[in-house]
């Protein structure tokens, strides 16, 4: 008989964050963008069960995005909450309409260039 373990790689966050970072930099420039990180609520070996890869490409879409279309400033942070790790990506830009929240939730939808 066959053993498939299905649980995730433990990552650690301040890792991941750290490793986006470098990789965000390019495009932080290329648009003018600021980009601040806190960890200081975050335990330095706080580790999580994740998929390393996919939590590369999803906080550096969330950053990347916060870049192209936020307003200059975007902020990085992550702390522990209710034995969670909260990871956010906020920026100073313009907010979606409740609507084009909707939209965003669809595959394939994109929201109009306009909105920015």
């Amino acid at each position: 008989m066959v053993s498939t373990n299905l649980r995730p790689p433990i990552v650690n966050v301040h890792e991941i964050i750290s490793e986006v970072m470098v990789m965000i930099r390019p495009v932080a420039m290329r648009y003018n963008a600021t980009v601040t990180v806190n960890l200081t609520d975050l335990e330095a070996q706080a580790c999580i069960y994740a998929d390393e890869i996919r939590l590369h490409e999803i906080i550096l879409n969330l950053i990347t995005n916060a870049c192209k279309y936020g307003a200059g400033t975007i902020n990085i942070a992550a702390f522990n909450e209710n034995e969670l790790i909260i990871i956010t990506v906020t920026d100073n830009g313009q907010s979606l309409t409740p609507d084009q929240l909707n939209l965003m939730w669809q595959p394939f939808s994109r929201i109009s260039a306009d909105h920015y």
